[in-house]
């Protein structure tokens, strides 16, 4: 060792030499893990289905839902069958029985032993005076029988005489709305074609009439109830006041409504002309969808029959000391059901509210994929078979996730009827059980919103329930916008139009049945059920294009997500669309 080095600085070089090769090395390293880091491909991305209709054959989806939905229908269809061999025969007979409290038996009227002596393996023979008078008794309370003693009453409070009766009425009734049932096919395409083509006109048009009909009823039935002592009578004065103020000020907010969204209406009627112009040019729609209606009601029938003849599996039995059609006497002779029966009615009607909303969401798959093959179709290009497609779809290879949807659309149902139900308690409701309300609202209201778009999704990309769920949500989150608002102002604007539209035929009718029936006050009964048959079918189209506006919403999201424009129109109209609920249109941020 040198002695004029110390044994610290020996110390130190040996440790530098010591540390320069790590750092060499650690240098090294670093570069190669970063060549390595800049060689290696980026992570994958999240998984999307092709942009676009998928035309393909597609493989069947969620195979557990139909399997558990057939097993329900067969289940219920069985024991149905089950109910109709072996119901008792003497059900028809229990309101002409009476208690005898020595014998503790039921009697018919001649004192013949009908049900509980046949319990008891008794074999009488009931006589043809009760049967009779068992006849008449249930022809008393047959279904026409009170239609026709509802009507007579009608008669009678409305002052009408002379040789028109409750069959008159009646029959000009059913009439008038067979007449309306068949004016609604021209009426809901001519009103189609309005909103195609003078979709601006016809709103402006009927704006006023949303704030003029309301002021006009309401002045109306005021001025008519000065005029009747009988109203007078039954309605105080304060009481009239205080309802024809608050209808006057429910007409100022809506007025309100109206001008607070007056510059979103121009979008929302751009929008509604979009949707228009999609159904119409898929017009075939208006007849297959209600003809799936028929077909559910067909398919209903037998499970309703079903239904009844359940009930009527039982025994009558006889409790003294009770009241009998509203007298009261010594003993009473009623129907009791076998236990069983809850059981089954709780399996039937959840098969049946399962496979009325599996309709419902089916009508919604048919419509959203008809509409999307339009969409996504080239430019000029002729669109065929679109409908059969999308049937074949939904009944075919997506029938699991169709059933899956409206499994848990039946569900919401059935927790929001819970706790509508339970919201009426008598006692008051503390902290906690609204705050547990509130958020399991607001949990249903987030999956309603989910499974809207969710069979939207599916119906493009025949993706199964939960995928499509997930994907429509990612969808929706990466290219966020607020349709919400505008899609309410269009149901609300719809549903404006379509009760304007009903009023007017409802005055014309009620001016032809005025003057040319010579009804006098009966009219405007009959006037009243027209209008609300008709009404409700303007309804159902508003369902209808609600469902379109949905589907192209849809399609515009994931055009814009892939950054193509399938259809220039429908990117005219909602490159318009608000970024926030807090900016109007005009504000909107025009993408390329």
């Amino acid at each position: 060792m040198d002695p004029e080095v110390s044994p610290v600085e020996v110390g130190i070089s040996s440790s530098k030499e010591n540390l320069e090769p790590l750092l060499s090395k650690s240098e090294v390293s670093d570069e190669q893990e970063v060549k390595k880091t800049e060689d290696q491909p980026p992570p994958p991305l999240p998984y999307y289905p092709g942009f676009g209709f998928f035309h393909g054959p597609r493989p069947y989806r969620d195979v557990p839902a139909t399997v558990v939905f057939v097993i329900f229908v067969l289940a219920s269809a069985a024991w149905g069958i089950f109910c109709i061999v072996n119901h008792n025969q003497d059900y028809g007979i229990v309101d002409s029985l009476l208690y005898n409290s020595t014998s503790g038996l039921c009697y018919s009227y001649d004192g013949y032993s009908s049900s509980l002596a046949r319990m008891k393996k008794q074999t009488d023979v009931l006589s043809v005076n009760s049967w009779q008078s068992v006849s008449a008794f249930n022809r008393r309370k047959s279904f026409p029988s009170m239609v026709r003693l509802a009507l007579t009453q009608v008669l009678l409070q409305s002052g009408v005489r002379g040789s028109f009766t409750a069959d008159s009425l009646l029959s000009v009734m059913i009439w008038t709305l067979v007449l309306t049932l068949v004016l609604s096919v021209p009426f809901i395409f001519g009103f189609l074609w309005l909103l195609k083509a003078f979709a601006r006109q016809l709103v402006y048009a009927c704006l006023p009439f949303f704030i003029l009909i309301p002021v006009f009823l309401n002045i109306f039935w005021f001025v008519a109830c000065i005029l009747s002592s009988e109203c007078q009578t039954s309605f105080n004065l304060v009481g009239r006041i205080a309802l024809f103020i608050f209808v006057f000020i429910l007409c100022g907010i809506f007025a309100w409504i109206i001008y607070s969204n007056w510059d979103r209406i121009e979008l929302t009627i751009k929008i509604m002309q979009t949707s228009a112009q999609a159904l119409f040019s898929n017009w075939m729609l208006l007849l297959i969808l209600p003809a799936l209606s028929v077909v559910l009601l067909i398919y209903l029938v037998p499970f309703i029959v079903f239904l009844i003849y359940a009930y009527m599996n039982g025994k009558i039995v006889g409790s003294s000391g009770t009241y009998c059609e509203g007298e009261a006497a010594t003993g009473c002779c009623s129907w009791s059901a076998d236990k069983w029966v809850p059981a089954y009615y709780v399996l039937t009607i959840f098969t049946l509210l399962w496979s009325i909303l599996l309709m419902t969401e089916a009508q919604v798959y048919v419509l959203s994929s008809t509409v999307a093959q339009w969409y996504f179709a080239p430019s000029e290009a002729q669109v065929t078979g679109s409908i059969r497609k999308a049937l074949k779809n939904a009944f075919g290879p997506s029938f699991g996730t169709v059933t899956f949807s409206g499994l848990v659309v039946s569900f919401i149902r059935m927790v929001r009827s819970a706790i509508d139900t339970s919201a009426r308690p008598e006692g008051g409701r503390g902290f906690f059980h609204s705050m547990l309300e509130c958020c399991v609202m607001l949990t249903l209201r987030s999956f309603e919103f989910i499974n809207k778009f969710t069979i939207n999704f599916a119906a493009i990309s025949g993706e199964s329930y939960c995928n499509s769920a997930r994907l429509a949500y990612e969808l929706l989150k990466r290219n966020l916008l607020s349709p919400v608002l505008v899609e309410v102002i269009s149901t609300r604007l719809l549903a404006g139009m379509v009760f304007v539209l009903s009023v007017v035929y409802a005055i014309v009718v009620c001016a032809i049945l005025r003057a040319g029936m010579n009804l006098g006050p009966v009219a405007y009964y009959v006037t009243v059920v027209a209008w609300f048959l008709l009404f409700v079918i303007f309804l159902l189209f508003c369902q209808v294009l609600d469902n379109a506006i949905d589907t192209i919403y849809i399609c515009y999201a994931i055009d814009k997500d892939s950054g193509a424009v399938s259809n220039f129109e429908v990117h005219d109209v909602y490159l318009n669309l608000p970024v926030s609920r807090d900016q109007p249109p005009t504000l909107a941020v025009q993408q390329p």
